[in-house]
């Protein structure tokens, strides 16, 4: 099921305007908090959520819980007279007319039978785009050891999913190929030294963790081959932009959900599918499970069409993202723990996924055939 914080509630009664929120919580700013030692998105607090929720249901009770998931923006559980939904408050970076094209978007898969929750209503408040959804109750599948049906299932709704998007008309530019292709080492490795920099403003067991997680970036880059050869050559496809296991709900094996749409964008698509690949088929943190990967990539070509050199050049496409990205250090870096468990298993996988390149690189497009 989702991930529901037992012990914080809020109770709105608005004809007495009682509210009990935040156990626990320690405000740091607008914008953020911590909660039990975690960083958490908090961009509107509660009195200043307490006219949006009237104006969505007037002075009905409403419970609300934080759902601790979603790493951008601020999701809460609400029920109202026995029904569920949740509450997105979107960052600021998502506009109103970025979360117009999303829900444009969702809309049109809605409609083509992929199951995705749409808003109910929509508003703005103090900058920030707010959305009210229908909850969908589901379980997220395993991060590990998932059934064969399961992968065979997700990996069809991948597919599923980008034959639709190939027949939509996104309103976002399409990007030029040098922006899709940042693999530049020169530009990385300043970005490294730059994170060694910032890290002496950290406690020493931190500067140790985070330092040789730089080391494996750098010597990976360094060490390794970047040729551009073709990636100029492949379309730029629109993907849904973060298909993985947490963004799923399942009942046994039907999928019951697909949930956060806001980074559908312009790509390639064998990043997107070998990213998914990566993230969905492991038998553990540090290893690729096979046997899943030949599911569930069986399970995409029902539905999924890759040219010849999108199936060629998908590996590489994945491997380099997760080599040259430095998200998720740039956020563990600015005080959020969350993300330090995806940082270890991502190094995990470039270390493993560096030893078996080449090896790699030939089997997935002989799977994608």
């Amino acid at each position: 099921m989702l991930s529901l914080h037992p012990t914080t509630t809020w109770l709105y009664i608005f004809n007495s305007v009682r509210i009990l929120a935040y156990p626990n919580k320690k405000l740091l700013e607008r914008g953020v908090f911590y909660y039990d030692g975690l960083l958490m998105p908090s961009f509107l607090l509660p009195t200043e959520l307490q006219p949006v929720l009237q104006d969505f249901f007037g002075k009905k009770k409403i419970k609300t819980k934080i759902l601790r998931g979603g790493l951008l923006n601020q999701n809460e559980w609400l029920s109202v007279d026995g029904e569920k939904y949740v509450l997105k408050i979107y960052r600021l970076e998502m506009t109103e007319e970025k979360v117009k094209e999303t829900h444009r978007l969702m809309k049109f898969v809605a409609n083509h039978d992929i199951p995705v929750s749409l808003p109910i209503k929509t508003v703005m408040s103090d900058g920030y785009v707010i959305a009210l959804y229908p909850f969908i109750s589901g379980e997220h599948p395993l991060r590990y050891k998932n059934t064969h049906i399961r992968m065979h299932k997700m990996g069809m709704m991948l597919g599923k999913i980008h034959s639709m998007l190939d027949t939509f008309s996104f309103k976002g530019k399409k990007p030029v190929y040098k922006k899709l292709c940042s693999w530049r080492a020169d530009y990385a490795l300043d970005r490294i030294r730059g994170f060694r920099q910032a890290l002496f403003d950290h406690p020493a067991s931190f500067r140790k963790e985070l330092t040789k997680i730089l080391d494996v970036h750098e010597q990976t880059i360094l060490q390794q081959n970047w040729s551009m050869k073709g990636f100029d050559h492949l379309p730029i496809r629109l993907n849904e932009g973060d298909f993985h296991t947490k963004n799923i709900l399942m009942h046994g094996s039907q999928i019951t959900a697909v949930l956060d749409w806001e980074k559908a964008e312009w790509g390639f698509r064998g990043f997107e599918v070998m990213r998914s690949t990566i993230f969905n088929c492991r038998k553990s943190a540090t290893e690729l499970s096979w046997p899943h990967i030949k599911s569930y990539l069986q399970g995409y070509k029902i539905f999924g069409r890759l040219n010849d050199l999108e199936r060629e050049l998908a590996f590489e496409c994945g491997y380099r993202n997760m080599v040259f990205s430095f998200w998720a250090i740039e956020q563990y870096l600015l005080g959020d723990k969350r993300f330090r468990d995806h940082i270890i298993r991502r190094i995990s996988s470039i270390k493993t996924l560096t030893k078996h390149r080449t090896e790699y690189a030939k089997r997935i497009p002989e799977l994608l055939r």
